[in-house]
């Protein structure tokens, strides 16, 4: 179909959406020997970048969902990765904060993570790999303004 065609040479949605499902298929291989799959990943790496903030928060900063971050960290909880605690301001809300187990994890997440970038940027000069990232911040910042005016 012409119409379809066109669309998909001049439309990032549809190169962002086939890259992430790429993406994660390669996760879903480089990701289990850690213990964190695909899923989970961007939450535990959030609770170790700012140790306890509360779910909510980790829900906001990630786009997601405060049902599947509460799934999310209930099944790295039970994995003993990560602890949630009474949050001692608002005892109706959680704080999440990393274990020991969680961060004797960490470095070899990193190096998965690590290895994740390098496939995805192979064939990259640094400069490319520069300009690529500045132009995908570019679209996030794009994206989040339109989710802005549409809770206004």
């Amino acid at each position: 179909m012409p119409a379809l065609d066109k669309l998909r040479a001049r439309s990032a949605g549809y190169r962002i959406g086939r890259i992430f499902r790429a993406v994660a298929k390669l996760g879903d291989r480089l990701f289990p020997p850690t213990g964190v799959n695909r899923c989970q990943v961007p939450i535990f790496l959030e609770v170790f970048h700012a140790p306890g903030r509360s779910q909510k928060q980790l829900s906001t900063e990630l786009n997601l969902d405060t049902a599947a971050t509460a799934r999310t960290l209930q099944a790295l909880e039970k994995a003993g990765l990560v602890e949630r605690r009474e949050n001692p301001l608002c005892r109706r809300d959680k704080c999440v904060f990393p274990t020991a187990h969680g961060e004797t994890l960490l470095p070899e997440l990193l190096r998965a993570l690590n290895q994740y970038n390098e496939i995805l940027f192979q064939g990259f000069t640094e400069s490319e790999r520069r300009n690529t990232l500045e132009l995908l911040d570019k679209m996030e910042r794009n994206v989040q303004q339109a989710l802005k005016k549409e809770t206004q």
